[in-house]
């Protein structure tokens, strides 16, 4: 079976947007109303739970596993309990085994790759396409919130 993302979505901005998505890199300026942007990463949560099920269910290499699928949802609940209403990615997907989330404001493209428990890395292109940051985030054992690591 083939993991799709959802056709639910929700309107932020005036504008519609599919309900799961990526964040990262300078999220300072990748804030929103904190409501919205809170009901963003639920829709996302529940998207990794389905896959995490889905998972479960089928097997394979090509499915993120569950550990990958938890780091992820971590995130996603950091972003949520910052209280600072970092914006939900504008898109999500498993791949490879992992989780890709991506951003994309005004200034170019932001993703971030879960690929294996409590690691997430990241990369930041400008909006023509050239890296201008790269990096990596881990997950404190104690915290359980992701930290960059330089």
């Amino acid at each position: 079976m083939r993991i799709q993302a959802p056709r639910s979505e929700i309107a932020r901005d005036h504008n519609i947007i599919p309900a799961v998505a990526p964040t990262g890199g300078q999220m300072a300026s990748l804030t929103a109303p904190l409501a919205v942007e809170e009901q963003m990463w639920s829709k996302a949560i529940d998207q990794l739970l389905t896959w995490r099920l889905e998972s479960q269910k089928q097997g394979g290499d090509d499915l993120p596993s569950n550990q990958v699928i938890d780091s992820a949802i971590d995130f996603a609940k950091d972003m949520i309990d910052g209280g600072i209403a970092y914006c939900a990615p504008d898109s999500m997907v498993p791949h490879g085994g992992g989780i890709a989330m991506e951003w994309n404001p005004n200034s170019g493209t932001f993703i971030l790759e879960f690929s294996e428990s409590g690691i997430a890395r990241y990369t930041q292109f400008n909006k023509h396409g050239k890296v201008v940051e790269s990096g990596h985030l881990l997950r404190n054992p104690s915290t359980r919130q992701f930290e960059l690591q330089e």
